[in-house]
């Protein structure tokens, strides 16, 4: 019970830190032994039922999150490579071919293949 107070009073006074390191600054209190083991996953769970792994304090909310796209055509190009057939040349050897297209970002036109 006291090494459970000793992690949460960790994680509540630097909301920041990681599960790793609430572990290591836990393990460095004089009151936990040092070879006591504490799963990550098991601290987690612990500190997600107390509520303070929930990541609204920790995370910046005027970050933009949108999928990375641009608006006008040319803006940027997107390139694409695959294998195509086999083709024999001369009915002796046989040639591996590939298949290289460029697509624009914003109308997903196929301006060159």
């Amino acid at each position: 019970a006291e090494v459970i107070e000793v992690l949460l009073a960790t994680k509540e006074a630097n909301p920041k830190l990681s599960v790793q390191l609430v572990i290591r600054e836990t393990l460095k209190h004089r009151d936990v032994p040092d070879d006591l083991p504490l799963p990550p996953s098991t601290v987690h769970r612990l500190l997600a039922r107390h509520g303070l792994m929930s990541g609204s304090d920790s995370q910046d909310t005027d970050t933009d999150r949108r999928r990375f796209a641009f608006q006008s055509p040319g803006q940027l190009w997107m390139s694409d490579v695959m294998h195509g057939p086999t083709v024999r040349i001369k009915d002796r050897s046989k040639r591996k071919t590939y298949l290289i297209a460029f697509i624009d970002d914003a109308t997903r036109v196929i301006p060159y293949a």
